[in-house]
């Protein structure tokens, strides 16, 4: 076993308490996670004599701390892939390095499981990593699902839910009113969203998943609403979103 794997099995077995198996602990590398631990970055270095005696030990309370955390995300993927592929970790990876671009995706689905907070995102990642495998077609389309979601927080999700149901409009529908939400119906569903609205709206919109419609329709209102609707792209994300989210409240 080469230095790496050797740092990376050592470091992803004392965050889960027990061993780990070959295919974890690929993963882990593949996200950098040996060569980014503070804890061991720490212990290569003289901090005691550089900046005082509890230096050490304060960098493995805090920095370990959060380490540990983008350990435990990480090994949060791999459980999510077995699942979405019920297959070993282990096949499912030599799958994956047959074909590059898929290579390439589980690279950056890995980090970017590492560095989010919501564990509805990091099923969502797992999934397109699984889905590309299991269909080399789709590596494309679900390696910018990971770019684009990875840029996203828990509020912009619950946003994109919302666009994803139809908008309970007080009159009779017509077919362009089942896709379309104006500002009152969205924070009626989620009044949570209504501080920060502007700014997640118009991230929706700047990674392509909303499109703004102004339709001159009113929701108690003569005024015309600005109304927005998922794209294509948008739908294609908040339907897998839903979907991942039925088994958990979506927080790592």
């Amino acid at each position: 076993m080469g230095e790496l794997a050797e740092r990376t099995t050592a470091v992803a077995a004392d965050t889960a308490g027990n061993m780990v198996g070959q295919g974890v602990t690929a993963v882990c590398a593949i996200a950098g996670i040996a060569m980014d631990s503070p804890v061991l970055a720490a212990a290569g270095l003289p901090l005691g004599a550089l900046v005082g005696a509890g230096a050490t030990e304060l960098v493995e309370a805090v920095a370990g701390r959060l380490w540990r955390n983008q350990t435990e995300r990480v090994m949060a993927f791999c459980r999510c892939a077995e699942e979405c592929a019920d297959l070993p970790l282990e096949q499912i990876l030599e799958m994956a390095a047959q074909d590059a671009a898929i290579l390439d995706l589980l690279a950056r689905a890995a980090e970017a499981s590492k560095l989010s907070t919501e564990a509805l995102k990091i099923r969502v990642f797992a999934r397109a990593f699984v889905a590309s495998v299991k269909d080399p077609a789709t590596v494309d389309h679900a390696r910018i699902i990971v770019e684009e979601l990875a840029q996203l927080q828990m509020g912009h999700l619950r946003l994109l839910k919302v666009l994803h149901g139809e908008p309970p409009w007080p009159t009779a529908k017509s077919e362009t009113q089942r896709e379309v939400w104006g500002r009152a119906l969205i924070l009626t569903a989620d009044p949570g969203l209504a501080q920060a609205f502007d700014a997640l709206i118009a991230k929706l919109r700047g990674v392509g998943m909303v499109s703004e419609e102004s339709l001159g329709l009113t929701v108690g209102s003569s005024s015309a609403d600005t109304m927005w609707k998922l794209t294509q792209f948008g739908k294609a994300c908040a339907t897998w979103l839903v979907q991942m989210s039925t088994s958990s409240d979506g927080t790592a």
